[in-house]
């Protein structure tokens, strides 16, 4: 089930992270897309 507040709790859980994100403007976004580059490619394999 969906619980009407998931995301809030979600939010406090990765608040420090999501924030730093905009502090510093850094993000896991270059290994994010180099682990799914990977994935496509070994199923389509």
């Amino acid at each position: 089930t969906n619980k009407p507040l998931g995301g809030a709790s979600t939010y406090r859980r990765w608040a420090k992270y999501i924030l730093n994100a905009f502090k510093y403007g850094l993000t896991n976004g270059i290994t994010e897309g180099f682990n799914n580059r990977i994935k496509v490619l070994t199923h389509s394999s």
